[in-house]
């Protein structure tokens, strides 16, 4: 049986929370920053977290989670569907084109 769990993407409200629990903040010059690609690109908690576990200091954790976003807005722009651009909040979103002949 295959079954499929629906995970909500991370908001700018579930970053200050993991943030707060990893590394003991509750504001920083940053979190603008993140809040804004947060808003523009899907990244799951999971994600976050990873990132923020990677180093103990703060300005090299919330780097490396802008370095992440960035590269996931950037993917987003350049990913093209049909000659559609595909909006960053359609990035999970697979589109397959299949030509189909038929049977003559």
């Amino acid at each position: 049986m295959d079954k499929h769990i629906l995970m909500s993407y991370c908001t700018p409200g579930g970053f200050r929370v993991l943030a707060s629990n990893y590394h003991g903040l509750k504001d920083h010059p940053k979190f603008t920053d993140i809040d804004k690609l947060l808003t523009e690109v899907n990244v799951t908690p999971a994600e976050i977290a990873e990132e923020l576990m990677k180093s103990d200091q703060t300005n090299v954790a919330l780097d490396g989670l802008i370095k992440l976003l960035h590269k996931k807005k950037n993917a987003c722009d350049d990913l093209r569907v049909g000659g559609d651009i595909v909006t960053h909040n359609q990035t999970d979103i697979l589109v397959e084109n299949r030509v189909v002949e038929d049977e003559e």
